[in-house]
């Protein structure tokens, strides 16, 4: 060990009987090095409690000077993650942190040893990226849980899905609606935001006494495909007359193609859960959540800047309700008011 009890790089390759410099490589997850070696040095790093230089340039700095921020793959396709990801890195500008973005369902390649804290929108089960962060006890904030059996990161920022789905669907049943189909992410999101919308429209449509089916949409589904399975529903004896659909812009390529969403349609009731600002949000026909993703992003991005900075870290998850709103069609009642 070195006499001031910080494990070093040369430390760990003299206690595994590797290079300096195959060490190094390892934890910046440099291709070059075999993965079985890679996993060796992560563990013990891990173990000893390594810290990467990053950490001790922070310290001389006092304060951090890098986050990580994961989004799903999805983030190629869906404006969601490109408006949370630029909330959060202005917001981390501010303090003089600067952000690396990774895919969230990327394995561990040793990211925990060179970022002082990280964030997360829509965590997904497969991501054992953001559980190397957690085991290393980096501080992580994710935006909208996080799946089962996964660690608990350090806090939640939360859109309250089952509050305004019931808002949405007691508004749709007060104005005539009686069945209702969900159209939910399918496994190409495993997050729990997926979860969450599924319980919450189920339940709603419970307490209210409606029927509802379920159809799953592949995340990067086409328009072309969403417009068929849409016709599906609408062939069933049992067609809905209000249609959820829980990803984004899928909304709004339903109401376009099939033009529905309007009174007098075969489906005058249609709702977004994640609102696209372009083709959802303030739509006359279409009722949709607006979580704004920039503010967002930057609250996850000052939350764990607070994080990184405090004294201590919290005995327990800290859990922040994020307050989203409703965009309401022209025709949908307005119960609130």
């Amino acid at each position: 060990m070195s006499p001031s009890n910080r494990v070093t790089i040369p430390d760990l390759a003299d206690e595994l009987g590797l290079s300096v410099g195959t060490v190094s490589s390892a934890l910046n997850g440099k291709s070059s090095v075999a993965e079985s070696t890679r996993k060796r040095v992560l563990d013990l790093a891990r173990l000893r409690g390594y810290k990467f230089n990053t950490a001790a340039r922070g310290l001389r700095f006092g304060r951090p000077t890098t986050f990580a921020l994961h989004v799903p793959l999805a983030a190629r396709t869906l404006s969601y993650y490109m408006q949370f990801a630029i909330g959060f890195a202005d917001a981390a500008a501010t303090v003089d942190v600067d952000v690396v973005l990774s895919a969230s369902n990327a394995a561990g390649r040793g990211e925990a040893f060179r970022v002082d804290g990280a964030a997360v929108a829509d965590w997904e089960a497969s991501s054992g990226g953001i559980e190397e962060l957690i085991h290393a006890q980096v501080p992580v904030v994710a935006a909208d849980g996080f799946p089962c059996n996964a660690p608990s990161p350090a806090a939640i920022v939360q859109v309250d899905y089952h509050g305004q789905i019931h808002r949405i669907l007691e508004s749709a049943r007060a104005g005539g609606a009686t069945r209702v189909a969900l159209v939910a992410p399918d496994d190409s999101l495993q997050a729990r935001w997926t979860t969450d919308v599924i319980d919450a429209c189920a339940a709603a449509c419970a307490e209210f006494g409606l029927p509802m089916q379920t159809a799953r949409f592949p995340i990067f589904g086409t328009s072309e495909d969403l417009t068929e399975l849409v016709r599906s529903l609408l062939a069933d004896a049992d067609a809905p007359d209000c249609i959820v659909f829980g990803g984004q812009n899928l909304a709004g390529y339903a109401a376009s193609n099939l033009q529905l969403g309007t009174p007098g349609s075969a489906v005058p009731w249609i709702a977004s859960c994640a609102g696209d600002q372009l083709t959802e949000i303030g739509s006359s026909t279409i009722t949709a959540i607006d979580a704004n993703p920039i503010a967002l992003g930057a609250r996850c991005a000052t939350l764990l800047h607070e994080l990184v900075t405090a004294e201590s870290a919290p005995s327990e998850p800290i859990v922040e309700p994020w307050p989203s709103t409703i965009a309401w069609g022209d025709h949908w009642p307005r119960l609130d008011a």
